[in-house]
């Protein structure tokens, strides 16, 4: 069995050498321009600063996470007082995906594989336009061009030495893949649209849309590769704010992303209290705690969801700042793999994500929400 688990994990980290895998958080919304370039600048502030960090499968390898995505982002929400509350949005946005494939041989027991490091750069921009007097409706535009540096070290295991009588590798086996290059950059291109409205006092509702690898880059490192263009990903995302009296708030909220024949459906809902609301000498204090529980589905090739997860999330904002932690429970077929393996655990995956806003020198209103969307 523990062998079978090891075959399941190199035949992942074998795809992910060519294509690596597209940067997905269970916390979506505490990244918002990499979910959709139109929340750039969509936000009660001046300037907003989002940090991230998303350590994945770390089951799979008692020591290391295969999977390491640390994301940092600022934006600006500008022009509000030139353009009648209008907003103009620009951001930048870093993240950088480390995919650690190292491993023992089975057979030699020798140390193998390397890291695919992908750093990516986007700048954003990001326009706001009011659709009623009271500015409680709102839609939103927003394009991110951006580029991307990718480099790979170490040695790769390819199925031509897999051994399928014992479930082994024998890494002299010959095969016919060449590395063309350890590195490739290439630049692409995401636009996205978001719409907003509270038509009630304790009601909001939001949806956007995304499309990511518009320029279709060339991201192929094997040059037996016919085609290794990025394929078009089509992500829609929304949700609801419930204001429950004075003290609760219900957030339920979606996201469903498509690229090529893989889907992924992620849906829950967030629940948060108000623990502090006052104020003292001029000056508001309000803390807010949140827990949330929420599932995603998905699958690599065709239609059938293969894979689940479940997620609870916690969160808390303090004025102007906000954290989130969500850890994801993996079920499904790799989780009934993992299960009984003697030294394997079921592979897990845990968020960390902080977010300050800066105001200036105009606070924003008490009933205007600080972070938008907050699902």
């Amino acid at each position: 069995m523990r062998s079978k688990l090891y075959a399941i994990a190199a035949f992942m980290m074998i795809g992910l050498a060519v294509r690596s895998q597209d940067i997905h958080f269970s916390q979506y919304y505490a990244s918002p321009q990499t979910l959709n370039p139109a929340l750039t600048g969509k936000f009660d502030g001046l300037y907003r600063i989002n940090a991230i960090y998303r350590g994945q499968y770390y089951g799979m390898n008692q020591s290391n996470s295969l999977f390491r995505t640390p994301g940092i982002s600022v934006d600006f929400s500008l022009l509000k007082d030139k353009m009648n509350g209008n907003a103009l949005g620009v951001g930048l946005v870093v993240v950088n995906d480390a995919q650690n494939v190292s491993g023992t041989d089975a057979t030699s027991g020798a140390s193998t594989g390397g890291k695919i490091n992908t750093t990516t750069i986007g700048l954003s921009l990001g326009y706001t336009l009011n659709l009623d007097r009271n500015k409680t409706t709102q839609i939103s535009i927003g394009l991110q061009p951006s580029y991307t540096l990718k480099n790979s070290n170490g040695s790769y295991e390819f199925p031509d030495a897999f051994n399928t009588s014992d479930l082994t590798y024998n890494t002299a086996s010959p095969n016919n893949e060449k590395v063309a290059s350890l590195k490739k950059n290439y630049f692409n291109f995401d636009y996205g649209l978001f719409f907003n409205t509270k038509p009630l006092n304790w009601l909001t509702f939001y949806v956007g849309y995304s499309m990511s690898n518009v320029a279709r880059p060339q991201t192929a490192v094997l040059s037996s590769s016919k085609d290794g263009k990025l394929p078009f990903r089509h992500a829609v995302h929304g949700g609801f704010e419930f204001e429950v009296g004075q003290k609760w708030v219900i957030i339920p909220g979606f996201l469903y992303q498509n690229e090529a024949k893989a889907n992924e459906a992620d849906a829950g809902v967030t629940a948060g209290y108000v623990i502090v609301n006052k104020e003292t000498d001029g000056k508001r204090k309000k803390a807010t705690i949140f827990l949330g529980l929420w599932n995603r589905m998905g699958n690599d090739v065709g239609s059938a969801f293969q894979y689940r997860n479940i997620t609870p999330k916690i969160g808390a904002e303090y004025n102007n700042f906000r954290l989130g932690f969500a850890y994801d429970i993996t079920l499904g077929n790799m989780g009934k793999d993992a299960h009984g393996v003697p030294g394997i655990y079921r592979p897990q995956a845990y968020e960390l994500a902080l977010s300050y806003i800066g105001f200036g020198s105009k606070p924003p209103k008490e009933n205007h929400w600080l972070f938008n969307p907050r699902y």
